[in-house]
């Protein structure tokens, strides 16, 4: 009788064991289908697409964005030296001045940062014609959720983040 029960037992636990694995290699192979419609595209695609840039546009474009992301580069490695030195300041004692001080060139550095950024899309807008800047004017938010303002990509690395879930 001890036999058969662990028999049962034995199978039981493989039977399961097949069952997770199938389950996990399910969610891994099987991803959910993008909506009808919906085509993955970097924001410069987004952008040249949904306000049909001409070929001219095209080429301001690039320079324009080029050109944002080498000023916009040098400032993140000015922040992240900062915030290096403020957090490595936590290990003596005494330091808030100093670690203050950081912060503001920090936000300093991040205030430098949105107004460039503002001015880029000032300038992506003033490549557009009449119609065009109605178009721009009414995805202009999309854009900024696509690119992260706080995190502008390389022209050649930009990839799409899922969104993280609330906070609870």
């Amino acid at each position: 009788m001890k036999i058969d029960k662990i028999k049962i037992l034995s199978i039981l636990v493989v039977l399961l064991i097949c069952i997770n694995l199938a389950t996990i290699a399910s969610v891994w192979i099987i991803r959910p289908a993008p909506p009808h419609g919906y085509v993955a595209q970097s924001p410069k695609e987004y952008i040249i697409t949904k306000l049909e840039f001409t070929d001219e546009q095209v080429a301001a474009f690039e320079l324009l964005r080029k050109s944002h992301f080498d000023t916009i580069q040098k400032l993140r490695y000015q922040i992240r030296t900062e915030k290096e030195e403020m957090y490595a300041g936590l290990k003596q004692k005494g330091n808030e001045e100093t670690a203050y001080a950081q912060l503001a060139k920090v936000i300093a550095y991040e205030e430098q940062s949105e107004k460039i950024t503002f001015e880029h899309f000032r300038q992506v807008r003033d490549l557009c014609d009449e119609e065009q800047k109605q178009h721009f004017d009414a995805i202009i938010n999309q854009i900024i959720k696509m690119v992260g303002v706080n995190a502008p990509h390389p022209p050649h690395e930009i990839k799409r983040q899922p969104e993280a879930p609330p906070l609870p």
